[in-house]
């Protein structure tokens, strides 16, 4: 009776087609890890107009103003690091809803040159900085609403005196904005059309940063080192109160 040979792979077959995994795999890593850079950052915006459509329906549900306190807190799950988000603040009642955070990763993309404590803080609490968009205040801490220097003594958000900068993003009883918190800028066409592509170089995203270059209300991006290749911008309209993104991406000149 003639035995049936039965073939199998080598030890040293074995070890070059894991080899052959381990450098595929090593050279996946970077690129699945921009990938995600780009998701978290898109996540994260839709987190924030989740937040920005709540506050509307708040506002017009409830015949209240409501406001979007913007701010920034320690992260108890990971020292040395933290969770940015808003909370909505709904007149004579108080704070209305839980925090809505940005993905672990993500934060405001604050104005050059604001510091905590500095730069026209509010009274009786710090902030960490002002949005690069629109001219609010990111606190440091979600503030007392007790506080009166902010909210009053009736529980209704204060209005700065003419010529401050706003505190908050504050949505009226119908729904719309108050566009005295808001800057009107134009984009540039296809800006927030992912179907056309723009490429921007680091000077081009440095120029987006300041007027009149400036094409958003909102950004955001990674935490960490603030030169990162990528951005998510938000264009915010005051009539509805709704909240356009799109993360773009520097390419190298």
């Amino acid at each position: 009776m003639k035995s049936r040979l039965i073939r199998a792979f080598t030890l040293m077959e074995l070890m070059v087609v894991i080899g052959i995994i381990m450098i595929m795999t090593a050279i996946s890593i970077p690129a699945i890890s921009k990938f995600m850079d780009g998701q978290k950052l898109q996540q994260s915006g839709r987190l924030m107009q989740s937040s920005f459509n709540e506050a509307r329906r708040a506002a017009i549900t409830q015949r209240a103003k409501n406001v979007l306190v913007f701010f920034r807190e320690e992260d108890a799950g990971r020292p040395g690091f933290f969770r940015w988000g808003t909370r909505r603040y709904r007149e004579r009642v108080g704070y209305d809803s839980e925090p809505q955070y940005l993905l672990a990763g993500a934060q405001f993309e604050l104005e050059t040159g604001t510091i905590v404590g500095g730069g026209g803080a509010p009274p009786g609490h710090p902030i960490v900085g002002r949005l690069a968009g629109l001219p609010i205040p990111v606190f440091d801490g979600i503030p007392d609403e007790a506080n009166t220097a902010l909210f009053g003594v009736q529980r209704r958000p204060t209005q700065p005196p003419p010529g401050s900068s706003w505190l908050w993003v504050e949505f009226q009883r119908d729904g719309t904005i108050n566009t005295n918190s808001i800057d009107n800028l134009p984009t540039t066409e296809g800006f927030y059309d992912l179907n056309i592509p723009l490429t921007f170089t680091p000077a081009d995203f440095d120029a987006l940063m300041t007027v009149p270059n400036k094409q958003f209300d909102i950004c955001l991006r990674e935490s960490g080192d603030h030169q990162v290749d990528k951005r998510c911008f938000m264009n915010l309209d005051p009539n509805t109160g709704r909240l356009r993104l799109r993360v773009h991406q520097i390419n190298a000149e």
